[in-house]
């Protein structure tokens, strides 16, 4: 917008707000920035992210608008009797245009934030077809709310230019219910989006109180909610017909307070890669070591014994039959399921843990949350899969800055009663598959190296040397 007709000093209360919400911006604006760098430099920017800096252009756009009310008489009361009266007469018109405009953005400022958050709940639990066509439902809902809307304040008046026309030209709906229905069903729609991951988060392989920061981090918009019901109760006061420039300011502030709180709440979980960045280099690097040993009496030192039996609890797996986990289902690189450097399932082969058919299925669950995860999100991480232990030369069942996804932990053997079928788990050695049939009298071609896994050499289950004759 081009400057007012007239320019008027600020007032106190216009100043105020115009620094506080100038400020909030700043530091939304310092959110998105830190989002599209984290999202550039790891997985790659997706429509969530484009959606959320789309938000805060149209929100510097507002503030700009703020900025020209700030100038305009916004804070001065339209009474003949000021000294000021002849002025905000002058620049009333343009003041109309401001809003006529500004509530427009303001609309789109929330629909960019809200369709952001959607597509961001698809790529971040797209693993739940429920939770997914939840989203796409809630997609096309806020679309229809933002069409709706978007006609109702362009036609609001007929003719259009009764809105900001001071001649009586045409009539015009009331504007300030109008703008109350908006915010009702913004508040609506914020809570419904708000409330879509939590079943999906209480029900993930972690601890509670992992769950309730993660639950948390998504219900940080309430502070937004908090602002749209002051909003409403501000918006009862304005009088657009007598005094707009002395009842409009508080409303005008709060719009601007929840666009930028808006930003920060939705982009504030997406700062958890630099935290877990952060975490990793103040902790041991224990947890990033190869592990030792099978068995449970193998000692790594106290760090990672206790990390491992956090994470094991995160997963749902007995501590007490469990090694270890190399990184847990948390919020890392964006994603849920997700990502350090390896997603490792760590089992002991006492017979009384592979004989645990409730612990199998367990880690059978938590890899296959993650494979899906894997394929649902087409290319988006690089990932290779282990059958169990085999060579640790690299891009041999592993790989660099991706998920090696180990099944170690799935290695159960179950042999027939005939003692000619063996049901033989993926993360199954041929060490421990011989040590189930040498007292059976029975035998398979496979390894020529005892630690290779069953999958190993691609799904081949190694080179044995009599592979040439039986296969």
């Amino acid at each position: 917008m081009i400057g007012p007709p007239v320019v008027i000093p600020m007032s106190k209360s216009a100043r105020d707000a115009l620094i506080a919400n100038v400020v909030l911006l700043l530091a939304s604006a310092i959110f998105v920035v830190l989002r599209i760098y984290g999202r550039v430099t790891g997985p790659g920017l997706g429509i969530d992210d484009l959606l959320a800096v789309i938000a805060l252009v149209v929100t510097i756009c507002v503030i700009g608008i703020q900025v020209a009310f700030s100038i305009s008489g916004n804070g001065y009361d339209y009474l003949p009797s000021t000294p000021e009266f002849a002025d905000l007469t002058a620049d009333l018109e343009y003041i109309m245009k401001g809003l006529f405009v500004c509530e427009t953005l303001y609309l789109w400022a929330l629909t960019s934030l809200k369709l952001s958050v959607l597509l961001f709940y698809r790529r971040c639990f797209g693993v739940s077809n429920h939770m997914d066509r939840a989203a796409l439902v809630m997609i096309g809902v806020v679309l229809a709310w933002a069409i709706t809307f978007t006609f109702l304040f362009i036609f609001l008046c007929d003719p259009i230019q009764q809105q900001w026309s001071t001649a009586r030209i045409g009539h015009c709906m009331d504007q300030i219910t109008i703008v109350i229905w908006l915010c009702a069903t913004n508040i609506t729609t914020d809570l419904v989006i708000m409330g879509m991951p939590m079943y999906t988060i209480w029900h993930l392989r972690m601890r509670k109180t992992e769950k309730l920061a993660m639950a948390s981090c998504f219900a940080l918009g309430l502070a937004c909610c908090v602002i749209g019901i002051f909003r409403i109760v501000e918006l009862t006061q304005v009088d657009l017909l007598s005094n707009i420039t002395g009842t409009m300011g508080h409303t005008i502030l709060l719009l601007g307070l929840e666009l930028v709180f808006g930003i920060m709440c939705t982009n504030i979980p997406m700062m958890r890669p630099f935290y877990a960045k952060y975490r990793s280099r103040k902790s041991s690097s224990k947890l990033l070591e190869e592990p030792k040993c099978r068995s449970q009496s193998n000692n790594t030192g106290s760090h990672a014994s206790g990390a491992r039996q956090r994470i094991a609890r995160r997963l749902g797996i007995p501590t007490d039959q469990t090694i270890g986990v190399e990184t847990a289902l948390e919020l890392e690189n964006y994603h849920v399921l997700g990502i350090k450097n390896k997603a490792l399932v760590e089992h002991s082969v006492e017979e009384n843990a592979s004989n645990d058919g409730d612990s199998e299925r367990r880690i059978a669950d938590s890899v296959s949350d993650v494979f899906k995860f894997l394929v649902k999100d087409k290319g988006s991480c690089d990932f290779a899969i282990r059958s169990s232990g085999h060579i640790r030369w690299a891009g041999a069942s592993n790989i660099e800055g991706g998920i090696a996804l180990d099944h170690y932990g799935l290695n159960r053997i179950d042999i027939s009663d005939k003692s000619t079928l063996a049901r033989v788990g993926p993360g199954s050695t041929w060490d421990s598959i011989y040590e189930k049939l040498d007292p059976l009298s029975r035998s398979v071609a496979g390894r020529r190296v005892a630690s290779v896994g069953v999958g190993g050499l691609t799904l081949g289950g190694g080179i044995s040397h009599l592979s040439c004759c039986h296969g």
